[in-house]
């Protein structure tokens, strides 16, 4: 567990690190697959889970960018374990922390959260069942792109050279 500073009185409320909502009935433990090492777990009643880790309820900082990317990357190595064990997940952003509510505790918390929501979550679980997400980037050189297309497109190079000897404005 990340240890808040002793003089912050944060230190001493406990939260729980919120890594993604999954649909199933039983309580799973993943052991320490979390952000530094903590032991992850399901938190819920009926069938809607959070996949969770218990945590100060602070955010997770550092000016170190090394930790920043450790925990993004197990952030989102736990979002792919509950997707393997639960199949379809709704995973939540970095850092989604709950803190303890005039309720209770910050568990009393999320699961009233998990109530309040259960129709909203349960709708979007179904539609992203049996789906996969990926990210694609497309990193390019525009004078090296854009002297390609000049040089395949005979239209393109006739606008360039009409656009050079036309007077300016």
């Amino acid at each position: 567990m990340i240890q808040a500073p002793a003089h912050s009185p944060a230190a001493a409320v406990e939260g729980l690190y919120v890594y993604c909502v999954v649909q199933g009935g039983d309580h799973r433990l993943f052991g320490p697959i979390g952000l530094d090492g903590q032991v992850v777990h399901t938190l819920g009643r009926g069938e809607l889970r959070a996949v969770v880790h218990n945590c100060p309820a602070q955010p997770y900082q550092s000016r170190d960018p090394q930790a920043v990317e450790a925990w993004v990357l197990a952030h989102q190595n736990v979002v792919r374990a509950a997707g393997t064990a639960f199949g379809a997940v709704l995973p939540m952003a970095f850092d989604m922390i709950v803190r303890p509510g005039p309720g209770g505790g910050a568990d009393e918390t999320l699961e009233a959260w998990l109530n309040e929501k259960h129709e909203h979550l349960a709708r979007l679980l179904a539609k992203v069942a049996g789906k996969a997400e990926f990210g694609v980037q497309v990193l390019w050189d525009r004078p090296v792109v854009a002297a390609k297309l000049l040089h395949d497109d005979p239209q393109l190079h006739a606008l360039q050279d009409r656009a050079h000897v036309q007077p300016k404005g």
